[in-house]
Protein backbone atom coordinates (compact mmCIF):
# COMPACT_ATOMS: atom_id res chain seq x y z
CA UNK A 1 0.00 0.00 0.00
CA UNK A 2 1.30 3.53 -0.94
CA UNK A 3 1.69 6.81 0.63
CA UNK A 4 -1.70 7.74 -0.79
CA UNK A 5 -3.58 4.57 -0.33
CA UNK A 6 -2.88 5.19 3.49
CA UNK A 7 -3.97 8.60 3.69
CA UNK A 8 -7.23 7.50 1.79
CA UNK A 9 -7.82 4.77 4.16
CA UNK A 10 -7.05 7.49 7.30
CA UNK A 11 -9.57 9.83 5.88
CA UNK A 12 -12.35 7.61 5.01
CA UNK A 13 -14.32 6.78 8.31
CA UNK A 14 -14.29 2.86 8.13
CA UNK A 15 -16.94 1.34 10.63
CA UNK A 16 -18.26 -1.78 12.11
CA UNK A 17 -21.21 -3.29 13.61
CA UNK A 18 -20.60 -6.43 15.77
CA UNK A 19 -24.66 -7.68 15.60
CA UNK A 20 -24.28 -11.46 15.55
CA UNK A 21 -27.89 -12.72 16.61
CA UNK A 22 -30.82 -13.76 15.85
CA UNK A 23 -32.73 -11.95 12.64
CA UNK A 24 -34.73 -9.85 15.27
CA UNK A 25 -31.59 -8.41 16.80
CA UNK A 26 -30.14 -7.45 13.50
CA UNK A 27 -33.34 -5.80 12.55
CA UNK A 28 -33.49 -3.62 14.93
CA UNK A 29 -29.95 -2.62 14.69
CA UNK A 30 -30.38 -1.70 11.14
CA UNK A 31 -31.35 2.17 12.01
CA UNK A 32 -27.75 2.56 13.36
CA UNK A 33 -26.40 1.47 9.85
CA UNK A 34 -28.94 3.97 8.35
CA UNK A 35 -27.78 6.86 10.65
CA UNK A 36 -24.18 6.30 10.01
CA UNK A 37 -24.98 6.01 6.10
CA UNK A 38 -26.97 9.36 6.50
CA UNK A 39 -24.08 11.29 8.65
CA UNK A 40 -20.76 9.51 6.45
CA UNK A 41 -22.25 8.93 2.79
CA UNK A 42 -18.18 8.07 2.11
CA UNK A 43 -17.70 5.50 4.77
CA UNK A 44 -17.07 2.23 4.88
CA UNK A 45 -19.79 0.03 6.68
CA UNK A 46 -18.88 -3.51 7.59
CA UNK A 47 -21.02 -5.75 9.59
CA UNK A 48 -20.21 -9.15 11.48
CA UNK A 49 -23.25 -11.32 11.92
CA UNK A 50 -24.05 -15.15 11.88
CA UNK A 51 -24.41 -16.85 8.85
CA UNK A 52 -28.40 -17.33 9.03
CA UNK A 53 -29.05 -13.45 8.77
CA UNK A 54 -26.29 -12.54 6.08
CA UNK A 55 -29.06 -12.24 3.63
CA UNK A 56 -31.18 -10.05 4.61
CA UNK A 57 -27.83 -7.62 5.17
CA UNK A 58 -25.81 -8.41 2.13
CA UNK A 59 -28.77 -6.62 0.02
CA UNK A 60 -28.85 -3.71 2.51
CA UNK A 61 -27.87 -0.60 0.25
CA UNK A 62 -26.42 0.96 3.45
CA UNK A 63 -24.10 -2.27 3.86
CA UNK A 64 -20.94 -2.34 2.14
CA UNK A 65 -19.64 -5.60 3.37
CA UNK A 66 -20.99 -7.85 5.25
CA UNK A 67 -18.24 -10.61 7.49
CA UNK A 68 -20.20 -13.64 8.87
CA UNK A 69 -18.97 -16.13 11.42
CA UNK A 70 -20.46 -19.43 12.94
CA UNK A 71 -22.36 -19.78 16.18
CA UNK A 72 -19.32 -20.51 18.23
CA UNK A 73 -16.55 -19.39 16.33
CA UNK A 74 -14.62 -18.29 19.48
CA UNK A 75 -14.10 -22.16 19.72
CA UNK A 76 -12.77 -22.71 16.81
CA UNK A 77 -9.17 -21.68 16.85
CA UNK A 78 -8.65 -21.89 12.56
CA UNK A 79 -12.01 -19.75 12.00
CA UNK A 80 -10.69 -17.13 15.11
CA UNK A 81 -7.40 -16.84 12.92
CA UNK A 82 -9.29 -16.08 9.90
CA UNK A 83 -11.30 -13.29 11.17
CA UNK A 84 -8.83 -11.97 12.59
CA UNK A 85 -6.75 -11.70 9.54
CA UNK A 86 -9.85 -10.29 7.95
CA UNK A 87 -10.41 -7.73 10.33
CA UNK A 88 -7.28 -6.35 10.90
CA UNK A 89 -7.04 -6.07 7.25
CA UNK A 90 -10.03 -3.67 7.26
CA UNK A 91 -8.42 -0.80 9.31
CA UNK A 92 -11.77 0.21 11.15
CA UNK A 93 -11.69 3.60 12.89
CA UNK A 94 -14.78 2.77 14.95
CA UNK A 95 -16.26 -0.38 15.76
CA UNK A 96 -20.14 -0.47 17.32
CA UNK A 97 -20.97 -3.52 19.64
CA UNK A 98 -25.25 -2.86 19.95
CA UNK A 99 -24.92 -6.68 21.07
CA UNK A 100 -22.34 -5.91 24.04
CA UNK A 101 -22.00 -9.53 25.17
CA UNK A 102 -18.41 -11.40 25.56
CA UNK A 103 -18.31 -12.64 21.91
CA UNK A 104 -19.48 -9.47 19.98
CA UNK A 105 -17.01 -7.28 22.30
CA UNK A 106 -13.55 -10.14 21.88
CA UNK A 107 -14.88 -9.81 17.66
CA UNK A 108 -14.15 -5.73 18.24
CA UNK A 109 -11.24 -6.42 20.19
CA UNK A 110 -9.72 -8.18 17.74
CA UNK A 111 -10.18 -5.26 15.13
CA UNK A 112 -6.79 -3.64 16.83
CA UNK A 113 -9.56 -0.70 16.64
CA UNK A 114 -8.91 1.87 19.33
CA UNK A 115 -12.56 2.89 19.64
CA UNK A 116 -15.02 0.73 20.07
CA UNK A 117 -18.07 1.75 21.59
CA UNK A 118 -20.53 -0.31 23.63
CA UNK A 119 -23.57 -0.56 26.10
CA UNK A 120 -23.05 0.28 29.69
CA UNK A 121 -25.19 -1.59 32.53
CA UNK A 122 -27.32 -3.16 32.71
CA UNK A 123 -27.49 -3.63 28.89
CA UNK A 124 -23.77 -4.02 28.51
CA UNK A 125 -22.94 -7.54 30.48
CA UNK A 126 -20.48 -10.58 30.33
CA UNK A 127 -17.21 -9.08 30.01
CA UNK A 128 -18.42 -6.55 26.95
CA UNK A 129 -17.76 -3.77 29.56
CA UNK A 130 -14.25 -4.22 30.53
CA UNK A 131 -13.39 -5.35 26.27
CA UNK A 132 -14.90 -2.55 24.73
CA UNK A 133 -13.25 1.28 25.25
CA UNK A 134 -16.69 3.56 25.58
CA UNK A 135 -19.53 2.16 27.42
CA UNK A 136 -22.59 4.29 26.92
CA UNK A 137 -25.30 5.03 29.51
CA UNK A 138 -28.84 4.94 28.20
CA UNK A 139 -31.86 5.39 30.23
CA UNK A 140 -32.82 2.24 31.25
CA UNK A 141 -36.70 2.22 29.70
CA UNK A 142 -35.57 3.00 26.59
CA UNK A 143 -36.41 0.86 23.26
CA UNK A 144 -33.43 -1.22 22.13
CA UNK A 145 -33.34 0.78 18.64
CA UNK A 146 -32.88 4.27 20.47
CA UNK A 147 -30.55 2.20 22.60
CA UNK A 148 -28.55 1.17 19.92
CA UNK A 149 -29.24 4.41 18.47
CA UNK A 150 -27.00 5.88 21.33
CA UNK A 151 -24.00 4.57 20.66
CA UNK A 152 -23.29 6.97 17.50
CA UNK A 153 -23.12 10.07 20.25
CA UNK A 154 -19.60 9.81 20.74
CA UNK A 155 -19.52 10.55 16.56
CA UNK A 156 -22.28 13.58 17.24
CA UNK A 157 -24.96 11.88 16.09
CA UNK A 158 -28.08 12.54 18.67
CA UNK A 159 -31.84 11.52 17.73
CA UNK A 160 -31.20 10.65 14.31
CA UNK A 161 -34.48 9.75 12.29
CA UNK A 162 -35.05 6.25 12.35
CA UNK A 163 -34.50 4.42 9.15
CA UNK A 164 -35.00 0.49 8.19
CA UNK A 165 -34.68 0.67 4.43
CA UNK A 166 -35.66 -2.97 4.35
CA UNK A 167 -34.73 -4.30 0.89
CA UNK A 168 -36.46 -5.53 -1.61
CA UNK A 169 -36.47 -7.30 -4.60
CA UNK A 170 -38.81 -7.12 -7.52
CA UNK A 171 -39.32 -11.54 -7.71
CA UNK A 172 -40.04 -11.06 -3.47
CA UNK A 173 -43.07 -8.52 -4.19
CA UNK A 174 -44.19 -10.40 -7.71
CA UNK A 175 -44.45 -13.59 -5.39
CA UNK A 176 -46.43 -11.72 -2.90
CA UNK A 177 -49.04 -9.94 -5.55
CA UNK A 178 -49.84 -13.20 -7.06
CA UNK A 179 -50.71 -15.08 -4.09
CA UNK A 180 -52.75 -11.96 -2.62
CA UNK A 181 -54.35 -11.61 -5.77
CA UNK A 182 -55.07 -16.11 -6.01
CA UNK A 183 -56.00 -16.00 -2.31
CA UNK A 184 -58.55 -13.16 -3.30
CA UNK A 185 -57.43 -11.58 -0.34
CA UNK A 186 -56.88 -7.29 -2.11
CA UNK A 187 -59.65 -6.16 0.28
CA UNK A 188 -57.09 -6.23 3.39
CA UNK A 189 -55.77 -9.47 5.54
CA UNK A 190 -53.60 -9.73 8.57
CA UNK A 191 -50.68 -11.27 8.71
CA UNK A 192 -50.40 -13.92 12.14
CA UNK A 193 -46.79 -15.48 13.02
CA UNK A 194 -47.40 -18.38 15.74
CA UNK A 195 -43.79 -18.72 16.27
CA UNK A 196 -41.23 -17.45 18.78
CA UNK A 197 -37.65 -18.25 19.64
CA UNK A 198 -38.60 -19.38 23.08
CA UNK A 199 -41.63 -21.53 24.69
CA UNK A 200 -42.35 -18.51 26.85
CA UNK A 201 -43.04 -16.24 24.28
CA UNK A 202 -45.20 -18.48 22.76
CA UNK A 203 -48.84 -18.34 22.28
CA UNK A 204 -52.41 -20.42 21.74
CA UNK A 205 -52.93 -21.57 18.64
CA UNK A 206 -56.41 -22.05 19.56
CA UNK A 207 -56.55 -18.55 20.43
CA UNK A 208 -54.66 -17.44 16.83
CA UNK A 209 -57.43 -19.11 15.35
CA UNK A 210 -60.36 -16.94 17.23
CA UNK A 211 -59.00 -14.05 16.76
CA UNK A 212 -59.05 -14.78 12.95
CA UNK A 213 -62.76 -15.69 12.91
CA UNK A 214 -63.52 -12.17 14.70
CA UNK A 215 -61.63 -10.52 12.19
CA UNK A 216 -63.23 -12.18 9.59
CA UNK A 217 -66.95 -11.70 11.16
CA UNK A 218 -66.69 -8.08 12.06
CA UNK A 219 -64.32 -7.01 9.44
CA UNK A 220 -64.17 -9.06 6.60
CA UNK A 221 -59.71 -9.60 6.70
CA UNK A 222 -58.95 -13.16 6.67
CA UNK A 223 -55.61 -13.54 8.33
CA UNK A 224 -52.41 -15.12 6.23
CA UNK A 225 -50.87 -17.37 8.73
CA UNK A 226 -46.87 -17.50 8.25
CA UNK A 227 -44.36 -19.66 9.52
CA UNK A 228 -40.57 -21.07 9.38
CA UNK A 229 -39.25 -24.32 10.01
CA UNK A 230 -41.08 -27.57 10.67
CA UNK A 231 -42.86 -26.60 14.16
CA UNK A 232 -44.06 -23.52 13.11
CA UNK A 233 -45.64 -25.15 9.71
CA UNK A 234 -47.25 -27.77 12.45
CA UNK A 235 -48.86 -25.03 14.40
CA UNK A 236 -49.86 -22.75 11.13
CA UNK A 237 -51.69 -25.83 9.96
CA UNK A 238 -53.27 -26.01 12.92
CA UNK A 239 -54.65 -22.39 13.05
CA UNK A 240 -56.02 -22.56 9.80
CA UNK A 241 -57.86 -26.05 10.78
CA UNK A 242 -59.48 -24.08 13.73
CA UNK A 243 -60.70 -21.08 12.22
CA UNK A 244 -62.85 -22.36 9.03
CA UNK A 245 -61.95 -20.37 6.08
CA UNK A 246 -60.86 -17.21 8.08
CA UNK A 247 -57.13 -17.86 7.90
CA UNK A 248 -55.06 -19.47 4.97
CA UNK A 249 -51.78 -20.89 5.02
CA UNK A 250 -49.26 -18.71 3.96
CA UNK A 251 -46.46 -20.59 1.14
CA UNK A 252 -43.02 -21.24 1.87
CA UNK A 253 -41.63 -17.66 1.76
CA UNK A 254 -37.84 -16.23 1.80
CA UNK A 255 -37.23 -13.66 3.67
CA UNK A 256 -37.73 -11.10 0.60
CA UNK A 257 -41.40 -12.65 0.27
CA UNK A 258 -42.17 -12.22 3.99
CA UNK A 259 -41.48 -8.14 3.75
CA UNK A 260 -43.40 -8.43 0.77
CA UNK A 261 -46.21 -9.84 2.43
CA UNK A 262 -46.10 -7.96 5.44
CA UNK A 263 -46.08 -4.61 3.55
CA UNK A 264 -49.63 -4.94 1.90
CA UNK A 265 -51.07 -6.81 5.42
CA UNK A 266 -53.63 -4.11 6.84
CA UNK A 267 -51.70 -5.52 10.38
CA UNK A 268 -49.42 -8.17 11.97
CA UNK A 269 -50.50 -10.01 15.14
CA UNK A 270 -48.05 -12.11 17.26
CA UNK A 271 -44.97 -12.29 19.53
CA UNK A 272 -42.13 -11.12 20.21
CA UNK A 273 -40.06 -12.70 17.02
CA UNK A 274 -38.11 -11.29 13.91
CA UNK A 275 -41.14 -11.44 11.72
CA UNK A 276 -42.91 -8.86 14.33
CA UNK A 277 -39.94 -6.60 14.21
CA UNK A 278 -39.70 -6.88 10.33
CA UNK A 279 -43.65 -5.88 10.08
CA UNK A 280 -43.08 -3.17 12.08
CA UNK A 281 -39.89 -1.96 9.48
CA UNK A 282 -42.04 -2.01 6.78
CA UNK A 283 -44.32 0.38 8.76
CA UNK A 284 -46.97 -1.89 9.06
CA UNK A 285 -49.58 -1.99 12.59
CA UNK A 286 -48.77 -4.78 14.86
CA UNK A 287 -50.15 -6.23 17.80
CA UNK A 288 -47.77 -7.63 19.89
CA UNK A 289 -48.07 -10.46 23.11
CA UNK A 290 -45.60 -10.12 25.55
CA UNK A 291 -45.21 -12.12 28.50
CA UNK A 292 -41.38 -12.96 29.22
CA UNK A 293 -39.92 -9.33 27.71
CA UNK A 294 -40.76 -5.83 28.51
CA UNK A 295 -43.21 -4.21 25.62
CA UNK A 296 -41.77 -1.02 25.82
CA UNK A 297 -38.20 -2.61 25.40
CA UNK A 298 -38.51 -4.64 22.45
CA UNK A 299 -42.00 -4.12 21.22
CA UNK A 300 -42.19 -2.59 17.75
CA UNK A 301 -41.17 0.50 17.20
CA UNK A 302 -43.51 3.39 16.42
CA UNK A 303 -46.15 4.90 17.46
CA UNK A 304 -48.96 3.05 15.31
CA UNK A 305 -48.91 -0.66 17.15
CA UNK A 306 -50.47 -1.77 20.30
CA UNK A 307 -48.10 -3.90 22.43
CA UNK A 308 -50.27 -6.03 24.86
CA UNK A 309 -48.82 -7.42 28.39
CA UNK A 310 -51.31 -8.58 31.23
CA UNK A 311 -48.41 -9.75 33.45
CA UNK A 312 -44.18 -9.68 33.02
CA UNK A 313 -42.54 -13.00 34.04
CA UNK A 314 -39.23 -11.33 35.13
CA UNK A 315 -35.89 -12.43 36.50
CA UNK A 316 -32.65 -13.25 34.43
CA UNK A 317 -32.52 -13.72 30.48
CA UNK A 318 -31.67 -17.56 31.37
CA UNK A 319 -34.91 -17.96 33.42
CA UNK A 320 -37.10 -16.02 31.17
CA UNK A 321 -36.19 -18.67 28.35
CA UNK A 322 -36.70 -21.52 29.88
CA UNK A 323 -39.96 -20.18 31.99
CA UNK A 324 -43.24 -22.06 30.36
CA UNK A 325 -46.17 -19.56 28.55
CA UNK A 326 -48.65 -18.35 31.52
CA UNK A 327 -47.52 -14.92 31.16
CA UNK A 328 -48.18 -15.04 27.83
CA UNK A 329 -51.77 -17.03 28.23
CA UNK A 330 -53.01 -14.27 30.45
CA UNK A 331 -53.39 -12.03 27.16
CA UNK A 332 -56.92 -13.10 26.12
CA UNK A 333 -58.48 -13.50 22.33
CA UNK A 334 -60.76 -10.40 23.46
CA UNK A 335 -57.95 -7.92 24.26
CA UNK A 336 -56.09 -8.73 20.89
CA UNK A 337 -59.67 -8.20 19.00
CA UNK A 338 -59.53 -4.98 20.67
CA UNK A 339 -56.57 -4.16 20.05
CA UNK A 340 -57.35 -5.18 16.18
CA UNK A 341 -60.34 -3.17 15.93
CA UNK A 342 -58.48 -0.19 16.96
CA UNK A 343 -56.08 -0.13 14.43
CA UNK A 344 -58.61 -1.07 11.67
CA UNK A 345 -60.71 1.62 12.94
CA UNK A 346 -57.95 3.99 12.46
CA UNK A 347 -57.63 3.42 9.19
CA UNK A 348 -61.45 3.83 8.32
CA UNK A 349 -61.26 7.41 10.31
CA UNK A 350 -58.20 8.25 8.49
CA UNK A 351 -59.75 7.29 4.96
CA UNK A 352 -57.22 5.22 4.17
CA UNK A 353 -57.66 1.55 2.62
CA UNK A 354 -57.33 -1.41 4.66
CA UNK A 355 -54.89 -2.96 2.41
CA UNK A 356 -51.88 -0.88 2.78
CA UNK A 357 -49.85 -0.58 -0.72
CA UNK A 358 -46.86 1.35 -0.40
CA UNK A 359 -45.46 2.89 -3.87
CA UNK A 360 -41.95 1.25 -4.23
CA UNK A 361 -39.37 2.75 -6.74
CA UNK A 362 -37.62 0.50 -8.22
CA UNK A 363 -34.08 1.69 -9.95
CA UNK A 364 -34.11 0.27 -13.54
CA UNK A 365 -30.84 -2.66 -13.50
CA UNK A 366 -30.93 -2.78 -9.75
CA UNK A 367 -32.44 -6.27 -8.87
CA UNK A 368 -32.75 -4.54 -5.30
CA UNK A 369 -35.31 -1.76 -4.48
CA UNK A 370 -36.07 -0.38 -1.03
CA UNK A 371 -39.09 -0.05 0.98
CA UNK A 372 -38.08 3.06 3.20
CA UNK A 373 -39.56 4.04 6.51
CA UNK A 374 -38.40 6.66 8.51
CA UNK A 375 -39.60 8.11 11.77
CA UNK A 376 -38.66 11.00 14.10
CA UNK A 377 -38.27 10.51 17.63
Amino acid sequence: MNRDDLTHVQETPRFLITRLSALGDCLVTLPVACALRDHFPHARIVWLCQHENAPLLRAHDDIDEVITVSRRWFRNPKETFNLINRLRRERFTTVFDPQSLTKSSVAGLLTGCCKRFGLGAPWGRELAPWLNTKNITVDRDSHVVDRFLALLRPLGIYRPAVNFRIPMTREALAAAKTFVESQELTRGYAVINPGAGWASRRWSTARYAEVARELDHDWGVRSVVVWHGNDELQWAHDIVARSGTSAIMAPPTTLFELAALMQSAAMFVGSDCGPMHLAAAMGTPSISLHGTTRPEHSGPYGESHIRLQMRYHGGSSRVRRKANNDAMLEIQVAHVVEAASTILSRRLHSNAAIVQQRPIVESPGDPFCNAPMELQH
